[in-house]
């Protein structure tokens, strides 16, 4: 009798795909023979991970699996079964963890489980794939792993992809609402420091474009004259008219 090891095997020997979304053939060859295994959730749950690891293969294998038979035979018996040995390889708790933990059923309790070990051999191994797919499948639950979080904000900073699931889940800001957010402070700044001559020399244009940074009103010249009584002081009609919409406006917001 044929079995998941022979089967990759087999698949190796023919150079057979196993690709799970390959759009030429559908991994046919692969699939029609995975549903001769005869008592296949019995085959994987007694096949131990470190079998897995030998063939190249063993990864799109597992996910083709779980796609065709996710509710046919019992994931959680095989989870459990392959959590006491899974530890000993992070590329297995990885793959594991992200593509079949969340997509095939199984208890609460298997799902933590294999949480808790994933969370432990990341934090020992600060692996930057595992950490990754811990952040983007647990989401804002990772936030009650604070030393998770904190090891993975340290390792992001030489990894694209960590720091881009830290940034998607929000646990890190992005570069470009960062700088945005300077720009901001920058022209606020900026609006705040030449509006006063802006008044002065009535320009309406440059009043209308530094008020929407919105400059500090209440910054006072050497006199003591804020920027809002200077603009009231002002003998130009159109000037007090935008200072008094502007001050409309903010009342509303």
């Amino acid at each position: 009798m044929e079995s998941f090891l022979d089967l990759l095997a087999k698949a190796e020997k023919n150079n057979w795909c196993v690709q799970p979304f390959c759009t030429t053939c559908s991994a046919r060859d692969f699939r029609a023979a995975l549903t001769e295994i005869e008592l296949l959730g019995n085959d994987l749950r007694k096949t131990h991970p470190s079998e897995l690891l030998e063939y190249h293969s063993w990864a799109d294998a597992l996910r083709i699996t779980a796609y065709d038979f996710r509710f046919t035979i019992d994931w959680d018996s095989i989870l459990q079964s392959w959590l006491i040995e899974a530890s000993e390889s992070v590329i297995f708790l990885d793959h594991v963890f992200f593509y079949l933990i969340a997509n095939v059923p199984c208890k609460a309790t298997t799902r933590e489980k294999w949480a808790d070990v994933c969370i432990g051999t990341a934090l020992s191994s600060k692996n930057p794939s595992l950490l990754e797919t811990l952040v983007r499948t647990l989401g804002i639950s990772a936030a009650i792993y604070p030393e998770l979080i904190e090891v993975a904000l340290e390792i992001s900073a030489a990894n694209y992809r960590l720091h881009q699931a830290l940034v998607k889940t929000g646990y890190l800001r992005h570069k470009d609402e960062i700088a945005k957010e300077n720009r901001a402070i920058r022209m606020r700044l900026s609006a705040t420091r030449n509006l006063r001559a802006a008044i002065r020399r009535k320009d309406i244009k440059a009043i209308e474009s530094m008020l929407r940074w919105k400059p500090n009103l209440d910054e006072k010249d050497y006199e003591g004259v804020s920027i809002a009584d200077f603009a009231r002081a002002s003998n130009d009609n159109r000037i007090r008219k935008i200072f008094e919409t502007y001050r409309n406006h903010l009342l509303l917001d």
